[in-house]
């Protein structure tokens, strides 16, 4: 396995800078996903948490063992990141998109 690296109401949503709010109480709400960001955590294989990120629904050409992250915060920064064993999650940053393995990220 190779990797590398709310505030909705319950049936509308709301967009940073708009001013005008929205809720069609006729409509089913949205999936969960999207009406909220899901956030991870990342853990190493003593299933110690290494970081914290968000879940990307996008998983398109990666294993299907594996699930892409947003980079949130690096709680060891000493961990290795998943694929490269020289990289460590020091030699990432914020915002990077990381692939691990599905059995390491728990939510």
């Amino acid at each position: 396995m190779q990797c590398f690296p709310d505030t909705a109401g319950s049936h509308g949503f709301y967009r940073s800078g708009d001013t005008s709010s929205y809720c069609d109480e006729s409509a089913p709400p949205p999936p969960p996903l999207l009406r909220v960001e899901q956030i991870c955590y990342l853990t190493d294989i003593y299933s110690q948490v290494v970081a914290r990120g968000r879940l990307l629904r996008d998983n398109a050409g990666i294993s299907p063992d594996c699930i892409k992250v947003i980079l949130d915060v690096v709680e060891v920064s000493s961990a290795n990141v998943f694929g490269d064993i020289e990289k460590t999650l020091a030699d990432c940053d914020v915002g990077d998109v990381l692939v691990w393995p599905k059995v390491l990220t728990k939510t």
